[in-house]
């Protein structure tokens, strides 16, 4: 993949975390968007995230830039960020990763399952008891159309 592809935020940031490389020297959120580089911080107390772009941007400048000339940028559990000084960063990084595909993986085959049950899930009581049918008021949930189905199968 090409560095072409990168905009000129994207290269300042590099080039800003190239430039005021120092060992074990992690950047804030705060420090970035202070440094003219196109970041807007985020003060609203309810995001996640003080500037997404930042994140954005290093992850895109993870994906697209040539490996030859590119040293990777990772990030911590408080958002700042810093280039890569070693392979076991590197190895943190890539273990994150795989982390959360494992999590997505493992929710994307318990939506999968809710096929299976094909809307026959007993309703059960804060007390853990299944509620007797008298108790139960219908609503209209995802159910299968056996139908519809069986027409497909013709």
């Amino acid at each position: 993949m090409s560095s072409k592809k990168l905009d000129s935020r994207q290269h300042g940031l590099k080039n800003y975390l190239e430039r005021n490389f120092e060992k074990g020297r992690w950047f804030t959120v705060e420090e970035l968007c202070g440094a003219d580089l196109g970041y807007t911080l985020n003060t609203n107390p309810r995001t996640h995230h003080k500037c997404i772009a930042i994140w954005n941007d290093v992850k895109q400048l993870n994906w697209k830039t040539n490996v030859e000339r590119y040293i990777p940028i990772i990030t911590n559990e408080r958002g700042e960020i810093k280039l890569c000084e070693n392979e076991q960063e590197l190895k943190d990084l890539i273990a994150k990763e795989e982390k959360k595909l494992e999590k997505a993986s493992q929710y994307k085959n318990h939506l999968k399952s809710l096929i299976q049950i094909d809307g026959t899930c007993p309703c059960i009581n804060l007390a853990n008891r299944v509620l007797d049918i008298d108790e139960i008021t219908p609503i209209d949930v995802y159910k299968k159309d056996t139908a519809q189905t069986t027409d497909q199968s013709k």
